[in-house]
């Protein structure tokens, strides 16, 4: 789903590119004409022609392109980024009800061993998977934020928490991810999403969140 927040601003926009896009295209075509045939010519170009917009493109993709020149950044399509990490295996992906930030979640016990905050070998592969896709989709942030189970003390699960998120932040970053699209917190045993009484409710509860969005503005 596109950003539509940026949308208003953007179809500002498309009255001003189209017509200075339409007038250089009119000056160059000028530059390949004769001096006593240029007025002539030029009366009867195509006064329709767009010069970097195609107007007979979808006009989703053309509010994308105005998109990307307003704000600089290459246009983004969450829903098509969602299905890249459909595709990777372990990875349990989600879209938000807006549709404006998808959760990526992994099981710590895919990624380290117990107590460990150091990636498994057989890990990698994985990770190396997401790190494409968002190496691919330069438009968006993830945020990694990890989880444990309530077994401990806080003194000791916020810490794992916390180094885990960084073990993954820190791979995404030497494969290819830029750091500053890349934040990583650890929260212990807050927000489980299954019962800790039981075994297979504390597996679920140790995890690794990736939240993939656009940047906030400032």
């Amino acid at each position: 789903m596109k950003h539509r927040s940026l949308y208003s601003i953007a179809i500002l926009f498309l009255p001003l590119l189209y017509g200075c896009g339409a007038a250089k295209q009119q000056m160059d075509f000028a530059l390949d004409i004769p001096g006593e045939d240029q007025n002539s010519t030029l009366m009867n170009a195509d006064s329709n022609a767009g010069f970097d917009i195609d107007l007979n493109a979808d006009f989703e993709e053309i509010v994308d392109a105005v998109v990307g020149f307003v704000t600089n950044t290459p246009a983004v399509d969450l829903d098509i980024q969602k299905s890249e990490l459909e595709q990777i295996s372990g990875a349990q992906v989600e879209m938000s009800a807006d549709g404006e930030v998808i959760k990526v979640t992994f099981s710590s016990a895919a990624l380290f061993a117990i107590n460990s905050s150091t990636l498994r070998v057989d890990s990698k592969p994985t990770l190396k998977k997401l790190a494409a896709s968002l190496a691919n989709n330069p438009g968006t942030n993830a945020d990694v934020i990890g989880y444990t189970d309530n077994l401990g003390s806080d003194k000791i699960n916020l810490p794992l928490s916390e180094q885990r998120a960084h073990s993954v932040r820190n791979f995404l970053a030497r494969h290819g991810v830029a750091t500053g699209r890349l934040t990583a917190t650890g929260r212990g045993a807050a927000s489980p999403v299954a019962d800790n009484s039981t075994n297979e409710g504390k597996l679920q509860n140790r995890r690794i969140e990736v939240y993939i969005s656009l940047p906030k503005k400032k």
